[in-house]
């Protein structure tokens, strides 16, 4: 599935972030690094989606982050 991006909901992404997944990714990278979730946060206010995407990818390569979200999909899908 690596590679492959599918366009989501508003409403969608707002309750996989709710989600407890979604809330232990948040906190994994509010604790690794609150820089870049601040920064995420601003780009994602704005609607900078492609410059959130590159913020976030060094952090969405790590194996905590990797299977949080294969997890979220899950959700999305299932």
């Amino acid at each position: 599935m690596e590679g492959k991006s599918k366009d989501i909901s508003m409403q969608d992404a707002m309750r996989l972030a709710q989600s407890d997944t979604g809330k232990q990714l948040l906190n994994i990278l509010r604790s690794s690094n609150p820089d870049v979730l601040e920064q995420a946060t601003r780009q994602a206010s704005t609607g900078d989606y492609d410059e959130l995407k590159s913020t976030l990818s060094d952090f969405m390569k790590t194996p905590e982050a990797k299977q949080l979200l294969e997890q979220l999909r899950r959700q999305l899908n299932g």
